[in-house]
């Protein structure tokens, strides 16, 4: 199995991001909800050219794009909150708005685990982009770990103040998100092996 090109991993980007807007548009109706889905999945077949997209494939570039509008609904909210109530409001904000992505009312746990999610994606696309910054120096690089853009990105996402994130909490992200990355590459590599 051939690994996606740039020109569809930013294609499929494009895809989600019209599809997020699209179910936010369409508010939970359920004909219209049905149109975004088709249309996403036209894309993604157009992008990978494919006469058929796989439904598993389907449903995870679907909550791929709620994650994304969670972590962009975050970071635009945060960006002007100043007190806990307007950062909890961000919070209940970009809960509605993952709401409507997936077209579904998402219990407390579920929303948990978007918002946990959002927050380890937002800290690697941090830690990606300090390492790129770092280059070759081993103490930028390591720098990156305890840093501070990579621990405002996950105080951003959870919507708290990056004083309120402890060295602890941020290696459990850390942690967590280095699971998830590694189980995510066992599954993609049982899938195509």
């Amino acid at each position: 199995m051939r690994a996606p090109s740039e020109d569809f991993l930013t294609f499929a980007f494009f895809c989600r991001t019209a599809f997020a807007t699209c179910m936010v548009t369409a508010n939970m109706d359920q004909t219209a909800m049905d149109a975004c889905r088709e249309t996403l999945n036209n894309g993604l077949k157009t992008a990978d050219s494919k006469r058929f997209m796989d439904p598993f494939e389907q449903t995870m570039q679907e909550e791929k794009a709620a994650g994304e509008k969670r972590k962009d609904s975050m970071k635009a909210c945060m960006a002007s909150a100043t007190s806990s109530q307007e950062k909890s409001q961000c919070n209940t904000d970009a809960d509605a708005a993952v709401q409507k992505v997936m077209g579904v009312v998402m219990d407390a746990g579920a929303s948990m685990d978007m918002k946990e999610n959002s927050a380890m994606d937002a800290m690697e696309t941090a830690m990606q982009d300090c390492m790129t910054n770092a280059g070759n120096d081993a103490n930028a690089m390591m720098a990156c770990t305890t840093g501070s853009s990579v621990k405002d990105a996950l105080a951003e996402s959870l919507g708290i103040d990056a004083g309120d994130v402890s060295d602890t909490q941020m290696q459990e992200y850390m942690d967590d998100s280095a699971t998830v990355t590694k189980s995510n590459y066992n599954n993609i590599h049982n899938i195509i092996t």
